[in-house]
């Protein structure tokens, strides 16, 4: 499992061990344990400026991990899918620590997923996948030095300075000569080697430092995510040039297939929608949305909904957008309105029937004077009696 890595040129030997530590009879390698390191750093950036992208950290979270699983599957399957003649035994397939990964498997599948889970979880796309794209840089830098670990990912001989071999290297041309002649690619199995992993774990990390600095100067929404593949794209165009492990869909290499289009395309989105953004007369046109108040307000309603519930105060399931809100606040004033008007005319209506309620107490008591009384009384009783039925007309027109 150990080799002995050389730098003829400069007169460099680095004993290298593939396996990092045992745990009884099972080898955890130094290629899964720098891949996860580049994992977690990746993760703590993302979370860390978060409120940047106008992200909620909980909801990032379950997006990374959804997003890492599926790009694990897919860069795998990439791997395989066009390296079929390497595998002998269906588990094979399974088994990740000897390496054997598709960058652009994990990409397809990664943000696939991220897409998926964001249309269900109502989260904006563009922001995840700008944070996506800075983590993506963070994990290749540092990723790559996985497969110096394993001697993989290498390319043609060199007689620059920082030109590397080793057994692994040499045992891998020796039996790969024929091959790669009938793609014509002539190497010496003796001779020093590109160590294009290095070159690519710079030029991730170049892009990183360039598009992190930019980060808070962006114009809308999605443009890191077409950087980092315009950036990317250009880089591996080249790079993959160099190697001999290329994964080849008949005589092309299908990642620097896709490098070339990824970056071809991602320039020039950027350069419509900043044509856009430039004739546009609104000055807010696309601004990134985690630069916006209704991102302030959208993230206080949540963790105030996240507080609530936590509590255990029931709340309605609802909107808590800026706009949801809006249109809350218009319904509960418009409901209050309403009632505020029905309680006007109910007490504007006069209270006619205990005035009639009254007023038909009189004939009784008019009839038991009438014994008493003479005829003065009766007419008396008639005149009191009309003014009462007319207050009992006006306030069953009331009541209509």
């Amino acid at each position: 499992m150990s080799t002995v890595v050389s730098f003829p040129a400069l007169g460099i030997e680095l004993p290298v061990n593939r396996v990092a530590f045992s745990i009884g009879s099972f080898d955890v390698y130094w290629y899964g344990v720098i891949l996860g390191t580049g994992l977690a750093l990746a993760m703590l950036y993302i979370l860390k400026n978060a409120r940047e992208f106008g992200l909620d950290q909980d909801q990032l979270i379950d997006l990374i991990l959804v997003g890492v699983v599926a790009g694990i599957v897919g860069a795998r399957l990439y791997y395989v899918v066009f390296s079929l003649d390497e595998f002998t035994s269906f588990w094979q397939v399974f088994d990740l620590r000897r390496g054997g990964v598709g960058f652009y498997g994990a990409v397809i599948f990664g943000f696939g997923a991220a897409a998926l889970c964001c249309k269900k979880w109502r989260v904006r796309f563009f922001p995840v996948i700008d944070a996506a794209s800075l983590g993506f840089l963070i994990g290749q830098g540092i990723g790559r030095w996985g497969n110096f670990v394993n001697q993989e990912a290498f390319g043609v001989n060199t007689d620059l300075p920082w030109g590397m071999t080793s057994e692994t290297v040499s045992n891998y041309l020796s039996a790969n000569l024929e091959a790669l002649a009938a793609r014509g690619i002539t190497v010496d199995p003796a001779l020093p080697v590109h160590p294009t992993f290095l070159y690519e774990s710079l030029w991730c990390i170049l892009g990183f430092i360039l598009l992190n600095r930019y980060l808070k100067k962006r114009k809308f929404d999605g443009e890191i995510a077409l950087m980092y593949f315009a950036w990317n794209g250009f880089g591996r165009a080249i790079i993959e040039g160099l190697r001999t492990d290329s994964l080849y869909l008949g005589n092309m290499r299908i990642s620097q297939v896709l490098a070339i289009i990824g970056c071809a395309a991602s320039v020039i989105a950027i350069m419509f929608v900043r044509g856009k953004i430039k004739s546009s007369p609104d000055e807010h046109y696309l601004v990134p949305y985690g630069h916006t108040e209704q991102c302030a307000e959208d993230l206080a309603a949540l963790a105030e909904r996240r507080a609530a519930k936590k509590s255990g105060v029931p709340m309605p399931e609802a909107d808590n957008s800026a706009l949801g809100r809006k249109w809350r606040e218009v319904f509960s004033s418009e409901e209050k309105e309403g009632q505020n008007a029905q309680e006007q005319a109910e007490s504007a209506a006069p209270e006619t029937p205990v005035e009639a309620e009254e007023t038909e107490e009189k004939p009784a008591d008019a009839a038991q004077g009438e014994e008493e009384s003479s005829g003065e009384g009766k007419e008396s009783m008639v005149e009191n009696k009309q003014p009462s039925e007319k207050r009992i007309y006006k306030a069953g027109n009331n009541r209509q």
